[in-house]
């Protein structure tokens, strides 16, 4: 169960581990989170990056739940992709979680939610499915990085969730804890997904700048330079049918 603020707050607990081990490896950090924290699982994207992460976990200990949120907006090639990794670095017990599917069908039956509503969308398809799954457990591993966002600046390696649960940050600097050969020598997608994969990408940009173009030109959200909007409109859009 999550710690039990009386018996040892939280806050102390927390800054003592940040400095006993702000100059220690990933990897032992990573040990330490995947054996001092009760039930551990890592939230994964398998994407680029996390193949780094999954592929430390697969050596101390694959038996790790691993849980991967299928947004139901995945690409083909991201979930092969998924799939070749989990079989190549032998993960026990890959769970792939998920939006509620009537909540679904509710609030986005035309899977057109990210363009009216980004904010719900990815609350609905990428928060509350992690927060569900979490249940039960008492700390679990990220990937995020202080290089990612101004407001991942002042990361840490070990923090608390909104249950009180630990959320863990091996990667957090990002530089010198991270080798990373690991991603780009071990662990290689097979090539033949990506072509396609691109042409995807292209068309769902392509698709998602038409559309915000159009919003801004009808002076739709926020400020946005007409001039923009008619430059996307024109050269963008013509070209659409040619990426699909």
């Amino acid at each position: 169960m999550p710690l039990d603020a009386e018996e040892s707050p939280l806050s102390t607990r927390l800054g003592a581990l940040n400095k006993q081990y702000e100059t220690q490896s990933a990897p032992d950090i990573l040990e330490k989170a995947l054996t001092g924290f009760g039930r551990t699982a890592l939230v994964s994207s398998f994407g680029a990056d996390a193949v780094v992460l999954l592929h430390m976990v697969a050596g101390i200990a694959p038996q790790t739940p691993i849980l991967f949120i299928d947004t139901m907006m995945l690409f083909p090639e991201t979930l092969a992709y998924q799939r070749y990794l989990a079989q190549r670095l032998n993960l026990t017990d890959l769970r792939i979680i998920g939006p509620d599917q009537a909540y679904l069908a509710c609030l986005d039956p035309s899977d057109s939610l990210d363009q009216r509503d980004p904010n719900a969308c990815c609350a609905m398809r990428k928060t509350k499915p992690p927060a569900k799954a979490l249940l039960g457990f008492d700390s679990w591993i990220t990937g995020r990085k202080r290089f990612q966002s101004t407001s991942r600046a002042d990361l840490k390696i070990f923090e608390s969730d909104d249950q009180n649960r630990f959320k863990i940050n091996p990667l957090e600097d990002g530089s010198q804890k991270i080798c990373k050969r690991t991603a780009s020598d071990m662990i290689c997608p097979p090539i033949l997904y990506w072509p396609r994969a691109i042409r995807q990408l292209d068309a769902r940009l392509a698709r998602h700048l038409c559309n915000r173009a159009k919003r801004r030109a009808q002076g739709v959200g926020a400020a946005w330079s007409k001039s923009n909007a008619a430059f996307i409109l024109s050269t963008v859009r013509p070209n659409f049918s040619a990426l699909q």
